[in-house]
């Protein structure tokens, strides 16, 4: 049904809102977010989280070398932290985001497209160790290479829609042009 949805959809927005609410469905009590890394900027952006069964908001972060989204970005492989969690973070130079608690286990998934990281999908359980399994795992990496296609698509959609505008816009600007030479050489 998320593939079926993420078919459907070409905004953006949408896309974030439908995954993370299928991912809070299918894996209840589970707190779901759902990060994208917006390159020219370096920045961290936090299109949906939800903790403890509510939607908060949480502003961009810059993006450096530490946490678990740094790890995420340099192996491209699902990280899953089933236990000692606070240890693992600790390792790893991440801190709970502002406004947020620290999680017992956490699943973090990466968006691909081709080799290039565009964002993670993090499961965390707030009060539980082994929370996730290997299947899991598998289900995540499905959906999450589901959802960056159709994020790819979206973005996709969106240039060749700004592409249009662009040249609607100039070709406005030529039939203009157009006629004013023509009036000038009809004044001649």
């Amino acid at each position: 049904s998320v593939q079926a949805g993420l078919v459907a959809e070409l905004d953006i927005h949408a896309i974030y809102n439908l995954v993370g609410d299928q991912l809070g469905t299918i894996f209840p009590n589970t707190d779901v977010g759902i990060r994208i890394y917006e390159k020219p900027n370096n920045l961290v952006h936090f299109p949906y989280v939800m903790e403890r069964g509510q939607r908060i908001e949480v502003e961009a972060i810059p993006f450096d070398d530490k946490g678990i989204f740094a790890q995420v970005f340099r192996t491209r492989q699902p990280t899953l932290f089933n236990k000692n969690l606070a240890e693992e973070v600790e390792k790893l130079g991440s801190y709970p985001l502002p406004g947020t608690d620290l999680e017992k286990s956490g699943l973090y998934m990466p968006l691909l497209v081709g080799d290039e990281v565009r964002g993670m999908i993090d499961l965390i359980d707030m009060e539980h160790e082994d929370a996730f399994s290997d299947s899991d795992v598998r289900l995540l990496t499905t959906l999450a290479n589901s959802m960056s296609i159709a994020l790819e698509n979206a973005r996709l959609f969106d240039e060749s829609q700004r592409l249009l505008k662009e040249t609607e816009e100039r070709n406005a600007e030529l039939s203009i042009i157009n006629s004013v030479q023509a009036g000038l050489v009809a004044e001649l």
